[in-house]
């Protein structure tokens, strides 16, 4: 996997710290829609040798018709690993979003410690490639979905004194400026699942603040090689700060 120190780091610790939920035998699902054959591909392999094509159908359904909480807590290293390690295999609002499913926010505290190093860890990483392998807009709609709350994220991207970065943060108010404009909302389907993630993504684009600590960012660094995307950026929040209540 071509990653950063941080994140293959944050997933080694996704897998030591879920090490003590056991792999149940033939994990129960509803019988209209999970088969035997189903449940014996989750068995087939050792946890860090199944593939995309052993949990794709797990992870969409996991909690809603197949396995309990814990089951999800066994699988979930493995599937947050080929998650951010292949490019396309699941909708990643669904399954990040599985977290708020789970009622992770209620898991103790160093399972929690561990899922927002993942989260934070691939976040930075995707917002400073150019084709990352999951779009930013995506990586954050599962978070909001999960039930995190975005502020650290927002911030780390506004910080990033990165040229692509910023290319993506235009890219992003670029894309959503039209649904703010209309309706105050967010484009993405998934977005509005979790309307007060919503409201604290639209509020930070709003903000005379977020706006005012870009262009200070803006000022102190003209010569940047960032500068132009960053300028980009503001321009695009500048849109929406006269949108229309």
């Amino acid at each position: 996997m071509e990653t950063d120190k941080s994140l293959l780091e944050a997933i080694e610790k996704l897998y030591k710290v879920f090490s003590r939920y056991p792999l149940r035998k033939h994990v129960e699902g509803c019988p209209c829609c999970v088969g035997n054959d189903d449940k014996r591909m989750l068995e087939s392999k050792p946890l860090r040798e199944l593939t995309s094509a052993d949990l794709g159908r797990y992870s969409f359904k996991a909690m809603t018709t197949w396995g309990d909480k814990d089951d999800f807590r066994h699988f979930l290293p493995r599937i947050f690993e080929l998650l951010v390690s292949e490019r396309g295999i699941w909708d990643t609002e669904i399954v990040v979003g599985k977290l708020g499913l789970a009622e992770w926010q209620r898991w103790s505290e160093a399972e929690k410690s561990a899922v927002r190093e993942y989260f934070r860890a691939n976040w930075n990483w995707l917002i400073g490639r150019p084709r990352p392998l999951i779009e930013p807009d995506s990586w954050l709609c599962g978070m909001n979905r999960a039930g995190e709350d975005l502020g650290v994220y927002l911030d780390d991207w506004a910080s990033a004194c990165n040229s692509i970065a910023y290319e993506h943060l235009a890219k992003f108010i670029e894309h959503h400026t039209p649904a703010f404009i209309k309706r105050h909302s967010l484009n993405n389907g998934f977005w509005p699942d979790s309307p007060q993630g919503v409201k604290q993504v639209c509020d930070w684009l709003a903000s005379e603040q977020t706006r005012e600590n870009l262009e200070q960012l803006y000022f102190e660094n003209e010569s940047a090689d960032y500068a132009a995307s960053l300028a980009s950026a503001i321009d695009g929040l500048q849109l929406v700060a006269t949108a229309p209540e």
